[in-house]
């Protein structure tokens, strides 16, 4: 045992913690904020909950929040922030909400992040998609992807285009500078001392720029 949590076994642990008071959170946030502006850092993103915001707004009415905070909720909330029309640049010059943030595939220190070729030291493991991932378009398309293929060949899956088209805009899925839309970024390799990595992500600067 070495006390060491990684992957899963962090949610296992998560879940245990008893939640938090508001007067803790507001002492948390105070506690990085102040950090923050020591070390000279102006702007954070955070991936924002409703108990987060709702410390952000409490200090940001007493004209406590002095570093700017950028929203981004994770992209499993869109049904939720959808419906009351908060889009990109919903706020002011402190708190401003600029996207969604989604993770495709693992972590390296768990070795479940997606890679061409099978780890070194596990021949039967390339990696895994997120939860928010499924289903694919095509069963196993991540898996069998060649450095030459890109994610978006395949047929749409869960986060793709028509999942969410009643809840983005009709650009929001463009990557800025690309020919033509592409709702997730081409994969491309990445030399690495083991394999070569599939770097197949949300393009979350597309979705920050084009959300308005």
């Amino acid at each position: 045992m070495t006390g060491v949590l990684r992957g899963s076994a962090v949610e296992i642990v998560r879940k245990a913690v008893a939640p938090i008071s508001f007067e803790q959170r507001l002492t948390q946030v105070r506690a990085v904020l102040r950090e923050a502006r020591e070390g000279g850092v102006t702007t954070i993103q955070d991936l924002t909950t409703g108990s987060q915001l709702r410390a952000y707004q409490y200090l940001h009415a007493r004209g406590e929040l002095d570093v700017r905070v950028l929203l981004r909720p994770t992209l499993d909330m869109v049904a939720h922030v959808e419906p009351l029309g908060i889009t990109q640049g919903f706020g002011d010059h402190w708190l401003k909400y600029i996207g969604y943030k989604a993770w495709v595939d693992g972590i390296m220190g768990a070795s479940s992040a997606m890679f061409f070729e099978p780890y070194s030291n596990n021949p039967k493991n390339k990696g895994t998609l997120r939860p928010i991932m499924r289903p694919e378009g095509r069963e196993g398309a991540a898996d069998e992807m060649t450095p030459a293929q890109r994610y978006t060949d395949a047929p749409p899956g869960n986060l793709l285009p028509h999942r969410f088209s009643a809840s983005l805009p009709k650009n929001a899925w463009s990557v800025p500078g690309a020919s033509s839309p592409s709702p997730v970024r081409s994969a491309r390799a990445v030399a690495t001392p083991s394999a070569r990595m599939i770097s197949a992500s949300i393009s979350a600067l597309a979705l920050s720029r084009s959300l308005r």
